[in-house]
């Protein structure tokens, strides 16, 4: 309890005496407000993507090295509960289905992880395969079915604007951070979050018709390109930071 009243001071100290502040979505703005009162204003600027390198491995050869399959569904992200890795293999118990699980990250719930792939039977059609290099953890998501992501809290999820220029269909809970860059049926699938039985249902029909997965990522990636440019990111800051010091100027001349 001192930890955490100490932490908070620390940060009202600092964020009073900013002169600018920004979150990276439009929730996540709206949260700071409601907890952070003393802020007078926070900006939203969200992340901003460059395109993926033309030069990534060779999928195939990749997925012989890890011993992996050439049909499976892909996770990206820490090991830890809010990222909701428990519903996606609660998910996949459920799937009556030879599609692999690969789940990419490293994180303190690794080991809760393999004993629940153990309980639940999946040693056989789940994939831990810990952190990777990000050229190889964008190649495996690229040749993946889909994108898997439950999380039951984010900031935003850059690991979706990957999938989006990847042109992977996705597949994410309904949290607010997400109903920013994703419309059910439009540009991907929403589930109702911390339900495992909801992302089932997803995952069936994904798996079933190609064709929705092919027009949601086409739309997604379009989606991407046009509102999470790394170039309109990086103009965005650059005009922050210059309010920043113009406002800083003024105050100290006052």
């Amino acid at each position: 309890e001192h930890r955490h009243w100490l932490m908070r001071a620390c940060w009202q100290w600092v964020l009073q005496r900013a002169s600018a502040v920004n979150a990276v979505s439009a929730w996540l703005c709206a949260e700071a407000q409601r907890r952070l009162p003393f802020v007078t204003k926070i900006e939203c600027i969200t992340n901003g993507i460059a395109e993926p390198p033309d030069t990534l491995p060779d999928g195939a050869v990749l997925r012989r090295h890890l011993g992996l399959p050439d049909d499976y569904v892909c996770m990206v992200g820490v090991l830890e509960h809010y990222k909701g890795h428990d519903l996606a293999l609660r998910c996949w118990a459920e799937l009556d289905s030879d599609v692999a699980l690969v789940l990419i990250g490293n994180g303190s719930a690794m080991g809760a992880y393999q004993d629940l792939c153990a309980r639940l039977g999946l040693s056989q059609r789940v994939h831990l395969l810990g952190q990777l290099p990000h050229d190889e953890t964008l190649c495996l998501l690229r040749d993946s079915r889909a994108m898997l992501m439950p999380s039951r809290n984010e900031g935003l999820g850059l690991a979706i604007l990957e999938a989006g220029l990847l042109g992977v269909p996705v597949i994410a809970s309904d949290i607010a951070p997400f109903q920013e860059m994703l419309r059910h049926e439009h540009n991907g699938l929403l589930f109702r979050s911390d339900d495992s039985h909801a992302l089932t249902d997803c995952v069936r029909r994904l798996l079933g018709e190609p064709a929705l997965g092919e027009r949601l990522a086409r739309q997604f990636g379009a989606d991407v390109r046009a509102h999470f440019s790394f170039a309109d990111n990086a103009r965005r800051y650059g005009e922050l930071y210059q309010r920043a010091v113009r406002d800083s100027g003024q105050q100290r001349a006052s």
